[in-house]
């Protein structure tokens, strides 16, 4: 799941690389 979060990373603008930071985050807890 990482790696596919990264791709959106990538794929959004800067700007909601904050935002998806902490659904990653949250998403590698569980």
């Amino acid at each position: 799941m990482v790696v596919d979060n990264t791709d959106r990373l990538e794929a959004e603008p800067p700007g909601q690389l904050e935002s998806k930071s902490a659904t990653v985050d949250i998403e590698i807890t569980y």
